[in-house]
């Protein structure tokens, strides 16, 4: 009976004058309220005082689908009265049922913009009043987790009335403080992390990382609205980010609109550095094997890194370079990241780890000036050194054309020879270092080290424009083709054919240096 009324009264009554029926009005209204109460619904047979929710939910699903049409057109007192009622059923709905979800697609389209601008609300600010606005609002981070990832309809309600309710929050409201407050009972629909033995804890993650990717992307989104930012929130994301059940995407998609909070100033930059950083570290990690998570209670051990991994971190790494460089002035950014870079270049020596380094440093001097730049003293002969090692770490050709990641750590160290003017000359006494007799290099010693050492030089003197850049460096390059010099002659007599290639090298090496250089180009027979 209470649907039919609706049905004939509500329609008439939007259309007509609401004075000319006002004692209809309030008889139907009353009689809607005390059902959403649950007054009058079917009742157990085995007891007239307990509800048979089974019994009621289709009926209180119908019926809810009268209050966005319902609460425009009352009175403030019957508005109340109705969005008290109607705020009941929804907090007292299991998280999972049809009710649950009803109510929030009532939600939704009762905030929605353009029903609002549908209703004709002369002198009214707001159909629904901010009190039971704040009041759903909290409502929310918990009835995400409770959805876990298995309703993604409902979980996906909910985050559309999230993201209206903070898109809606104007700057300095109540509503929108309320809204940044969220962040910490949002962790766990997220991730938690667990205390361990081991430092960095355990990674349980929420229900975001096995939702669908539409309702991935509209829980970032709702980010976007957060007027500030924590540093446990951030944590949470960064995991969620290191996770691989999340798509590339999505990640990049995260990463994107924490830059774009911190260039609004709702982060801060040590915050801001400190998850772009750790993330990429992470990121590292994961591409050797290093990181474990806990996903749901099980332990996520990572296999062998796939071509597909290293395109996820080669994904990550580019945006968050790009990300860094926008942070502010390059040398101060560097200034800032130099301790951290170096100390977890000591604690990763992985090469990933050395080519994500050597990627941020590059990013952080892009578009300026080289001959001004200069890499901290401590940061430039760590990775001059971590590289030299790198390279001449294969038995023969330390720039075999089939190792991909050699190549790349080749690339970025060319890159940093053009950018930062002290590098090259670090580079260079490290690899003297390297050439000492009693020096050695992985499986490389003796001959052969110096024969790779010789190939590495070849490789970099064949570079484009690298003259210029070598230009402060010659004086230790001599150094290093006399100690090639000294090895050649001393071993002369020897006759093997590791002392003949590094013969042959040796010249190649120096023939090159003087064309490098403008030396005078000596005459065959002063050639070795």
């Amino acid at each position: 009976m209470c649907e039919v009324l609706m049905h004939v009264i509500v329609p008439d009554t939007v259309q007509g004058d609401i004075d000319g029926c006002k004692d209809a009005l309030d008889a139907i209204l009353n009689y809607y309220v005390q059902f959403l109460h649950g007054m009058m619904l079917p009742s157990s047979q085995l007891s007239v005082s307990i509800i048979d929710t089974k019994l009621a939910e289709p009926h209180l699903k119908i019926l809810l689908h009268f209050i966005p049409c319902t609460v425009p057109i009352v009175s403030w007192k019957w508005r109340d009265r109705l969005l008290q009622a109607f705020t009941r059923v929804f907090e007292t709905s299991n998280a999972q049922s049809g009710t649950k979800l009803v109510c929030l697609s009532m939600m939704t389209k009762i905030l929605s913009e353009e029903f609002q601008n549908s209703v004709c609300m002369k002198g009214t600010e707001m159909v629904v009043p901010l009190k039971y606005q704040q009041l759903w609002l909290q409502s929310l981070p918990k009835l995400l987790w409770e959805l876990k990832h298995t309703h993604p309809p409902s979980s996906k309600a909910v985050l559309q009335m999230l993201l209206h309710l903070g898109r809606s929050a104007r700057d300095g409201s109540v509503l929108s403080d309320q809204y940044s407050s969220l962040q910490p009972a949002l962790i766990p629909f997220l991730c938690t992390i667990l205390p361990s033995k081991h430092k960095e804890g355990t990674s349980v993650f929420g229900p975001f990382v096995k939702l669908s990717r539409d309702c991935q992307e509209l829980a970032v989104d709702t980010w976007c609205y957060f007027k500030s930012f924590s540093s446990p929130f951030l944590k949470a994301v960064m995991q969620c980010c290191l996770c691989t059940e999340v798509n590339v995407d999505i990640v990049v998609r995260i990463i994107e609109v924490i830059h774009s909070a911190f260039s609004r100033g709702c982060i801060q930059l040590q915050h801001h550095l400190s998850f772009l950083f750790t993330l990429l570290v992470g990121s590292s990690s994961q591409v050797n094997g290093h990181q474990k998570v806990l996903s749901y209670g099980e332990v996520d051990a990572l296999d062998t890194p796939t071509r597909e991994s290293k395109r996820r971190h080669y994904v990550i790494c580019r945006l968050i370079c790009m990300c860094i460089a926008e942070t502010g002035d390059g040398d101060v950014v560097l200034q800032l990241l130099g301790p951290c870079l170096c100390e977890n270049l000591v604690k990763f020596r992985t090469q990933v780890m050395l080519t994500t380094t050597m990627r941020v440093v590059a990013a952080l001097s892009a578009g300026k000036e080289s001959n001004k730049r200069l890499l901290p003293q401590p940061l430039a002969n760590l990775l001059s050194q971590s590289t030299i090692q790198e390279l001449l770490a294969s038995e023969k050709d330390a720039l075999d054309i089939k190792d991909e990641g050699r190549q790349i750590l080749f690339q970025c160290c060319i890159t940093l020879v053009f950018r930062y003017q002290n590098f090259p000359q670090c580079l260079f006494e490290k690899l003297l270092l390297s050439m000492h007799s009693d020096s050695h290099v992985g499986n490389l010693k003796g001959s052969d080290l110096l024969c790779a050492a010789s190939r590495l030089l070849l490789e970099i003197f064949k570079q484009a424009g690298i003259a210029h850049r070598l230009s402060a460096s010659e004086s230790i390059i001599k150094s290093i083709l006399q100690t090639l010099q000294l090895k050649v002659d001393n071993g002369a007599t020897e006759g093997s054919t590791c002392q003949r290639e590094l013969k042959e090298l040796f010249n190649q090496v120096y023939m090159a240096s003087c064309a490098l250089f403008g030396w005078k180009i000596p005459n065959s027979s002063e050639v070795v």
